[in-house]
C-alpha cells in the first residue's frame, strides 16, 4: 500500500491544476554551457519584460506570471523570524489552482503591500484570531496586509510556498521598474497559458523571434515547457525520478507474489488437514 500511494503521489505530480494541460513554463536553452562545466544547457530562466512583450506581441498567449523568490525577516512578538516569499503576478492564482479559504482571487494582490498567507502561516503570526486585514510588519519597518489565506499546498507541487506578494509591490520595494531590465538580465521564472487549438510548434518557430546573441556568441532561445514534462525532466531542473518508480513497481509485485505464493502453500496445507480429518 506504502508502494502504491508512492507512486501515485509520483505520476500525479501538479496534476491537480484544473489548467494543468494548457500550463507552460518558460525555458531557455544555452548551448555551450555544458563546455564550461554546468550540467545542462538548459536553464529555468526569463527576464522581466518578457511578461509584456509576449502578451502585447503573440496573440496565443492568454494569461503569463513571473515568479521568483525573495528571503524577508518579519517580526513576531519579540522575535524576527526568516520567511521565503514568493512574488509573483495577479494572474498566478488565474493560471494554478491555489484556492483561497478566505479572500477574493480577483484582487488579493491588487493593491501594493498586499500578502496572501497559507492557513500554517496564519496559524504561525496570528493564532486564534481571524488573520484577514491583520498586518505583517517586515524588519524595515514595511506593513503587508493579509489579503488571503490559502487552502494547504499539495505536497505533489513543484511550486512550494507560504506567502505570496505581488511583482508590483517588489517594484515599489526595490524603487525601480523591473521591465527597465534588459533581456539578459533573467532571473525569473515565467509562467504561462495559451488560447485554445494552439499549434504548439508554429508557436516555438514564433518565439525564434526573440533569440539572443549570449556568452561567446552562443544564440539562446526561449522555449516552452509542458507543466505535467517539470517533475520527470531531470534534464531541466526536475526532481523525479522514473528509474526509482520503476523499482518500487518491481519491489512491490515481488512482494505480492511471495504473498500470493506463501498463501497458496498455506492454503494447501490447511486442505490436506482437512482431508486427513474426514
Amino acid at each position: 500500500m506504502l508502494i502504491i500511494l508512492y507512486i501515485h503521489s509520483e505520476y500525479t505530480f501538479d496534476k491537480f491544476h484544473s489548467k494543468g494541460s494548457n500550463i507552460y513554463r518558460v525555458v531557455m536553452h544555452q548551448p555551450g554551457n555544458q563546455v564550461t562545466g554546468s550540467s545542462t544547457d538548459w536553464w529555468v530562466v526569463s527576464p522581466a519584460i518578457l511578461k509584456p512583450t509576449w502578451e502585447r506581441e503573440l496573440p496565443e498567449v492568454d494569461l503569463v506570471t513571473r515568479t521568483t523568490t525573495r528571503h524577508w525577516t518579519f517580526k513576531h512578538r519579540d522575535q524576527y523570524l526568516d520567511e521565503t516569499i514568493l512574488i509573483v503576478d495577479p494572474e498566478f492564482l488565474e493560471i494554478f489552482t491555489f484556492p483561497l479559504k478566505a479572500g477574493n482571487q480577483a484582487n488579493a494582490l491588487k493593491d501594493p503591500y498586499s500578502i496572501i498567507i497559507t492557513q500554517k502561516m496564519a496559524n504561525k503570526y496570528f493564532g486564534n484570531i481571524d488573520p484577514m486585514g491583520e498586518t505583517l510588519v517586515k524588519n524595515d519597518g514595511k506593513q503587508f496586509t493579509v489579503t488571503g489565506i490559502l487552502e494547504k499546498i499539495p505536497h505533489n507541487s513543484h511550486l512550494q510556498f507560504d506567502f505570496l506578494v505581488s511583482f508590483h509591490t517588489l517594484e515599489i520595494i526595490m524603487n525601480k521598474s523591473l521591465l527597465n531590465d534588459n533581456w539578459l538580465n533573467n532571473p525569473y521564472h515565467t509562467y504561462m497559458t495559451l488560447l485554445e487549438n494552439t499549434d504548439l510548434e508554429q508557436f516555438d518557430t514564433k518565439l525564434r523571434k526573440y533569440d539572443i546573441v549570449g556568452f561567446n556568441n552562443n544564440i539562446w532561445s526561449f522555449h516552452l515547457q509542458p507543466l505535467f514534462d517539470i517533475h520527470f525532466n531531470r534534464q531541466i531542473s526536475g526532481t523525479g525520478d522514473k528509474g526509482i518508480i520503476f523499482i518500487f513497481i518491481t519491489t512491490g509485485i515481488f512482494i505480492l507474489f511471495i504473498a500470493c505464493f506463501n498463501y497458496m502453500n498455506l492454503y494447501i496445507v490447511y486442505y490436506r488437514t482437512r482431508i486427513k480429518d474426514f
